[in-house]
């Protein structure tokens, strides 16, 4: 069952990530899920921003794992939009 929320929340980027754990995207506690506790947090702004610098970086594993399932939901959205053609 999906939790319903009274109104939006809003977190700064900077403090975004997504646990890889219970799938859900939070403000950073100490660099733990404050839903489950978990430590396996992923930033959403190193996945998001370029190098502020504007130089080329390459990513790790884990965020390119974390774009291929990004990739995947979006794809399972835009199906369930569309009657799932």
């Amino acid at each position: 069952m999906e939790e319903v929320s009274s109104g939006p929340e809003l977190i700064p980027l900077r403090r975004a990530v997504l646990c890889l754990d219970c799938e859900q995207i939070s403000a950073a506690q100490n660099g733990h899920c404050p839903g489950c506790g978990s430590q396996a947090v992923f930033s959403l702004a190193g996945a998001l921003r370029s190098d502020e610098r504007s130089e080329a970086r390459t990513m790790g594993e884990a965020e390119l794992e974390f774009l291929a399932m990004l990739r995947g939901l979006l794809e399972g959205n835009r199906e369930a939009a569309n009657g799932g053609s």
